[in-house]
């Protein structure tokens, strides 16, 4: 099973702890899919049977903030890794 938690993809403000900064796509990107990765993702992907993907609004800023988030997190994990249409 491969679970991706939507507030791997935030930051706590430095100006205020209490204020999670969701991340840009480039970055999402960078984390999700490092250079020299594939091999990596080859192996996993080939053994995973279920995805679970926790929004968990609470810890990304509120739903709003969620949804938006949710967009850019897909986009790179259904689509450019998954190669797949989004949910």
């Amino acid at each position: 099973m491969l679970d991706f938690d939507l507030d791997c993809f935030t930051t706590p403000s430095d100006a205020d702890p209490t204020t999670i900064v969701p991340w840009p796509i480039d970055l999402i990107r960078e984390h999700v899919m490092p250079r020299g990765s594939e091999a990596f993702w080859e192996s996993v992907l080939s053994k995973c049977v279920a995805l679970t993907f926790a929004r968990e609004p609470y810890h990304c800023g509120g739903l709003i903030a969620t949804g938006r988030l949710f967009e850019l997190a897909a986009q790179v994990v259904f689509c450019e890794l998954l190669k797949a249409d989004l949910p």
